[in-house]
């Protein structure tokens, strides 16, 4: 219908003005209360307290900023799109003499102006005391520019998405919860088919590709990185929200004409859109499903039970919103039709076996690293503790034929967490490419191919930080007692320390797969601290000299523990069922009498026991003990071995 009046007349401005005027108040007036009247209030108590200025405007009560930046532009759509989803007022709006594009311009922008001013309000009064106090030492006017341009452009994307999805619903309370959906949709479904593909592929390295940057595939995770001062967000993410809120501007101006009126109180106002819509919901809760069952039981049993009860519950939930009532469940033709294609598509999975048992060729491979956990080449902070790759002929064998027997053992590893762990393979092809793989496995169970590849000198170099720190960068080695004893030392001379050092890479060198796997002994621990970055490991009993090197130099007393420490050791025989009744009378009173135990007070007698046990209570261990020492009564649970067992203690118990 041609236009035959202005939009721009005072009664409509009115209109909007009463609609959504509201919020634009009540988000003015929260951003003045956090932002200029609370930095306001912090520079006039400087006198009191030294006043140190947030890093960015965003740190001022950041969890506030967050719940107005993602609630406030959702609400202003909701509110100013409500004549479409009230069948009166929508007939009214539509009868009018004005095409529809010029209704939804003019509404849309009126938002975009309601959402805008608080901000640049703010910003502007910021600025004003700025520059009446001279805060130029504390925050920059490019700084104030940043966080309203910032906000702003968050601002526009989730008000927009707003639109969008009004647009397609006739039902405000829907548009609601569908807009964060959407928001949230990115990042979501591509979190959920990397967990499943880690669940149905064998080796699908799911943990590689949750950590790299999935907050970043929706505006609403991105949003908290403001949380941290040292992340910035770049003109390059700046300009794609702008280009995904022009986008969003125009497909909701392209759905809008083609809207009938009659939508209004339709949950979806298309009728292609509800068949995405029911099997969007019902993919995305039967994912759900079957990561909940899957991650908690650790069968594929359990999984697919979690699949089938995901599906049925988000398909008759969706069937109920699209036609607004529980009477549902009869039609059941178009779940068994979808049931049907996804159990096609997950046989089709087992296609997939080229990719399971894909390991490079020797001749392919650049390098390889085997590690317990994913390697974030984007975390610049923990340089040190990054595994290096392994490039040895040798290395390389090793970690394929590891990797190949644990492809060939796939069915009969156990998804056990209290007996598993996460081996990652990344393989760094000569052709630039990568190739990653994940696995849980018992490392016992495969003792005989790990122990090799771990004793070679490059796995030793490639895991250990200690071997990155050079000496040029160390600023000093502090040994603690580990325990609270308060027993100290610290080599802050620079040739000691680096004496100290290089004797101490020595000793991790040479450790055997004993020594590094299940140390035994009493420990210290040994912070060594440069301008790389600190690297904390244990003072082991192995290190003899080291041990020997801080005798020398009359430190070793006071860097290890000795019988003269100790005031006595209580030991009882181990096993699940004591534990758990007299653990807690053990630890409080261990010359209580509830077991049969053994106090040990001879000098020589503590001396061995230090030796022999270890730290921490194991349940596979024949022996529990607990070492009570004269500093302030502290108190340390150990345990002790069959194989490390003293003669005095075994002798006791086998009375």
């Amino acid at each position: 219908m041609p236009s035959r009046m202005s939009l721009f007349n005072k009664d409509l401005i009115l209109q909007i003005g009463r609609s959504v005027g509201w919020i634009s108040i009540v988000y003015f007036l929260v951003l003045l209360f956090i932002l200029p009247i609370r930095m306001m209030m912090l520079y006039a108590d400087r006198e009191m307290h030294v006043w140190t200025p947030r890093e960015t405007l965003f740190l001022y009560e950041f969890g506030i900023q967050f719940i107005l930046m993602v609630t406030a532009p959702v609400l202003l759509s909701v509110f100013l799109y409500r004549f479409l989803h009230v069948r009166q007022w929508s007939d009214l709006m539509h009868s009018l003499p004005v095409k529809r594009a010029h209704i939804y311009n003019f509404y849309t922008v009126a938002g975009l102006v309601f959402l805008a001013l608080p901000i640049m309000l703010i910003a502007a009064i910021i600025l004003v005391l700025h520059t009446m106090y001279g805060w130029n030492l504390y925050m920059s006017v490019e700084d104030i520019a940043a966080w309203a341009g910032l906000t702003l452009v968050f601002n526009f994307v989730f008000y927009l998405a707003g639109v969008f999805v009004a647009m397609v619903t006739g039902i405000s309370a829907v548009q609601a919860v569908l807009t964060y959906i959407f928001l949230l949709f990115p990042a979501g479904i591509s979190l959920l088919v990397i967990y499943n593909l880690g669940e149905l592929l064998y080796g699908f390295p799911s943990s590689y590709y949750r950590i790299r940057n999935i907050e970043y595939l929706s505006p609403l995770t991105h949003l908290t990185v403001f949380e941290n001062p040292t992340v910035h967000i770049g003109w390059k993410h700046v300009l794609i929200y702008l280009a995904v809120s022009a986008v969003l501007y125009v497909l909701g101006l392209f759905i809008y004409q083609k809207r009938k009126s009659e939508a209004a109180s339709e949950a979806i106002a298309f009728d292609s859109l509800k068949v995405v819509f029911k099997f969007g919901v019902t993919v995305c809760t039967m994912m759900v499903g079957g990561m909940y069952f899957g991650n908690y039981q650790h069968t594929f049993g359990w999984m697919a039970f979690g699949y089938a009860f995901g599906a049925i519950i988000g398909y008759f939930v969706a069937e109920m919103v699209l036609q607004k009532t529980w009477r549902v469940f009869n039609n059941l033709r178009g779940f068994a039709i979808y049931a049907g294609v996804i159990a096609l598509m997950i046989l089709g999975l087992q296609a997939f076996g080229s990719y399971e048992k894909r390991i490079p060729a020797k001749n392919e491979i650049k390098s390889v690293m085997v590690s317990n956990f994913v390697v974030s080449y984007q975390d610049e902070t923990d340089q040190l503790y990054r595994p290096v790759p392994l490039k040895g002929e040798e290395s390389i064998e090793m970690a394929r034929k590891l990797h190949s027997v644990i492809i060939e053992r796939n069915r009969t590893n156990r998804k056990d967490p209290r007996i598993t762990q996460p081996f990652f393979f990344t393989y760094e092809l000569k052709n630039g490419g990568k190739l990653v793989r994940e696995y849980n496995i018992n490392p016992d169970e495969y003792d005989s191919w790990l122990r090799p590849l771990q004793l070679t000198s490059e796995y030793k170099h490639s895991i250990n930080p200690i071997f990155k720190i050079k000496e040029s960068s160390l600023r000093q080695i502090v040994i603690t007692d580990g325990v609270g004893l308060n027993k100290k030392v610290m080599i802050s001379d620079s040739r000691e320390a680096q004496e100290a050092l290089s004797i101490l890479k020595k000793e991790v060198e040479n450790e055997s797969y004993k020594e590094w796997k299940d140390p035994v002994g009493t420990r210290s621990y040994i912070e060594i601290q440069s301008y790389q970055g600190v690297v904390q490991i244990e003072f082991k009993k192995s290190y003899t000299e080291f041990a020997a090197w801080l005798d020398e130099k009359g430190l070793f007393e006071e860097a290890s523990i000795s019988p003269d420490d100790v005031d006595y050791i209580a030991v009882v025989e181990n096993s699940r069922e004591v534990m758990s009744q007299f653990a807690g009378d053990l630890f409080d009173d261990p010359m209580k009498q509830v077991l049969n135990k053994l106090i040990i007070k001879e000098k020589m007698d503590i001396r061995e026991a230090l030796d022999q046990s270890g730290r921490g209570w194991d349940e596979n261990d024949s022996y529990v003990a607990v070492v009570v020492y004269k500093h302030h009564g502290v108190k340390e649970m150990r345990s002790i071995d069959e194989k490390n067992v003293p003669d005095f203690i075994k002798k006791h118990f086998d009375k």
